[in-house]
């Protein structure tokens, strides 16, 4: 089994079901461990669509022996495909951790000083590193395009150190965060692409629908996650495996800041799909008791790309 021709499978079949591409290598590693699994209990570990199911297992029928009791690999490339799952398997969280450990040193001593002007609060180490694991194992990374809007946590450091495979590209304001990680990125030879742009007054029409995966953590007011979400979903593909996580936190006396923010994403048709409270830890930022929670939105049918407008300039919590 040529390497080359498998992943091209992959993404073929990624992209004409819609299904992530680390959930198609889920299924082979499936597989070469010879676990016998049903198509109930397959459709099952996989958490994918049955519809979608059904067609990938014919789109990979080559591969498969006929159909049984058990889906299972033909013999014959079997243990070529057990090969090319480990070739691809070969993250560690110990040394994960352990390299960006070092590297957020250099983090640390290039970043430029939190800009109170922009909302910045700088999120912990361990912060960004739960961050990239929990993506990781979401199936959210593996050749997958990613952006980031605003990135003074340097996130997109560590997603980039975690999966070679995935293609990052971060847009911020502040053009000094953007240079930092421009530097660190090169000095650690890790694939970044950045651009400048203040998301109230341009349409970053360059990057519409390029994106497979959209992380912000934007100014905690309702007017500022809705002008993220808004450039988000602009950025996004349309499309059943596409995800928004954006993060967002306030004092627990204000919940009802909570629940206009989850308005407005109720509102541009998203579906909230993940919660994970107090997830994100930060430096500072006493407002909101140091920490905020970790929101995943997926695309429904009705979700619409947003016309371009010139939104409320207060967006920061200061104003």
């Amino acid at each position: 089994m040529n390497k080359t021709l498998f992943f091209n499978k992959i993404d073929q079949c990624s992209e004409e079901f819609d299904v992530k591409p680390g959930v198609l290598l889920d299924f082979f590693k499936i597989l070469t461990e010879k676990r016998k699994l049903n198509s109930s209990e397959m459709l099952y570990e996989l958490e994918i669509p049955k519809t979608n199911f059904i067609r990938v297992l014919k789109f990979f029928s080559e591969f498969l022996s006929p159909q049984g009791k058990f889906i299972a690999l033909k013999p014959e490339i079997e243990e070529d495909i057990r090969k090319i799952i480990a070739s691809e398997n070969t993250f560690n969280e110990s040394t994960f951790k352990d390299k960006y450990l070092e590297i957020y040193y250099q983090i640390q001593q290039d970043r430029p000083s939190p800009q109170r002007e922009f909302d910045q609060f700088y999120a912990t180490s361990e912060t960004i590193i739960k961050r990239a694991i929990f993506l990781h194992k979401s199936n959210e990374l593996y050749r997958r395009n990613i952006l980031l809007l605003g990135d003074d946590d340097h996130t997109s450091i560590a997603l980039a150190l975690i999966n070679t495979s995935i293609k990052i590209h971060v847009v911020d304001v502040d053009k000094k965060i953007l240079e930092s990680i421009e530097k660190i990125a090169k000095k650690n030879n890790l694939k970044i692409e950045t651009s400048p742009a203040d998301f109230r007054t341009e349409k970053l029409d360059s990057l519409k629908g390029k994106f497979d995966v959209v992380f912000t953590d934007p100014p905690y007011t309702t007017s500022g996650v809705d002008l993220f979400i808004d450039k988000a979903i602009n950025c996004l593909r349309l499309r059943y495996s596409s995800t928004i996580f954006f993060c967002y936190g306030n004092s627990s006396r204000a919940t009802e800041r909570t629940l206009a923010v989850q308005k407005k994403i109720m509102e541009k048709y998203l579906m909230i799909s993940l919660i994970e409270k107090n997830f994100n830890q930060y430096v500072g930022a006493d407002s909101i008791g140091n920490g905020s929670s970790l929101y995943g939105c997926v695309i429904t049918p009705s979700t619409k790309v947003p016309k371009f407008e010139k939104k409320d300039k207060r967006i920061y919590t200061y104003e």
